[in-house]
């Protein structure tokens, strides 16, 4: 929030720099992504090709525990933790 609030003390046409809108829209989604933060929905095919949302796997009470990994497939490191999954 101290970010947005430094960037709106900048004048209107500064502000509209690509640069200055591309750090406030980062800015609002590191407070919409913050520790504490409700999780942001998000839907991705599963094995079987159905999409299955975020969501329906938290709230899913068989569920007790869930793990998101996040990886790239161009990162060496994290292709090398799959088969630990």
């Amino acid at each position: 929030q101290e970010l947005l609030d430094e960037i709106a003390k900048f004048p209107a046409e500064m502000q509209q720099t690509d640069a200055l809108v591309r750090l406030k829209e980062n800015a609002e989604q590191m407070i919409k992504t913050d520790i504490g933060q409700p999780f942001i929905d998000i839907a991705q095919p599963n094995a079987d090709g159905e999409q299955v949302s975020l969501e329906s796997v938290v709230r899913n009470p068989a569920n007790k525990y869930v793990l998101l990994d996040f990886w790239a497939s161009w990162c060496g490191p994290c292709m090398g933790e799959v088969p630990h999954l």
